[in-house]
């Protein structure tokens, strides 16, 4: 079998990731892209900024997958988004609004002063646009916080991820699916505010593809030609 067609197309995946990269690249010292006056702090700083994003979207590229969802750190040290909360921990999990979930979690010994998760139509900042942030741009479709999620004595929870809440279930839910079914989540956001760093332990959660499946099996390996080009041409179009 010829390799000449996987050849171009990760050549063209690749092309298009760097260049998109360095489109991003000008924004540190372009006075026309509104960059900050140009010193040698600020240069260091808007690279590693970047680099950050960079770093960011290659973890969502290659391992983003709503049939194996897991939690990762949305913002980390590495990956700053300028508004983020130091007394804050942020995760995601890339889901699929359509389909039902469960989230299991325990809050021992010392759970956050303040957990909340929100099913979110997009991801913030993947648009590119400032657009998002009108009505209507990013919906979200449901959420669920520590003063309305029901802990059972040991401190363990689980959360019910449905289009629509059963008719005879009455335990925690969030809705994926706005209620006329315009629009459908595709991320599971989680933000956990601290204030006491020494004690607070924030929750261990994982979280399931099907109401009937408390257990995901591995992520199949997709073919090397299939991974580099789907990751580069994904992690061209991250932030």
């Amino acid at each position: 079998m010829s390799t000449e067609p996987n050849q171009a197309a990760l050549r063209a995946a690749w092309t298009d990731m760097i260049d998109a990269l360095n489109r991003a690249r000008d924004a540190v010292d372009s006075a026309e892209l509104h960059a900050p006056p140009v010193t040698a702090q600020g240069l260091a700083e808007g690279y590693r900024y970047l680099l950050g994003f960079v770093f960011s979207g290659i973890e969502r590229a290659f391992f983003e997958d709503p049939d194996y969802p897991y939690f990762r750190r949305a913002i980390q040290p590495l990956d700053k988004a300028t508004i983020d909360n130091a007394d804050a921990l942020y995760l995601s999990a890339s889901i699929d609004g359509a389909k039902c979930y469960r989230v299991r979690g325990r809050l021992i010994p010392k759970a956050p002063q303040y957990i909340i998760f929100e099913a979110h139509s997009v991801y913030a900042g993947d648009t590119g646009s400032l657009a998002e942030l009108a009505p209507g741009g990013r919906v979200v479709t449901g959420l669920l916080d520590t003063s309305d999620l029901a802990v059972d004595d040991d401190g363990g929870f689980e959360i019910l991820l449905a289009p629509q809440r059963p008719t005879d279930y009455s335990g925690n839910f969030i809705a994926t699916a706005t209620a006329d079914g315009s629009k459908t989540a595709c991320f599971l956001i989680a933000r956990m505010l601290f204030h006491d760093w020494e004690h607070e332990v924030r929750p261990i959660c994982t979280s399931g593809r099907s109401a009937t499946r408390a257990v995901i099996p591995r992520r199949p390996i997709p073919p090397p030609q299939r991974a580099i080009c789907d990751g580069s041409a994904r992690s061209s179009k991250t932030r």
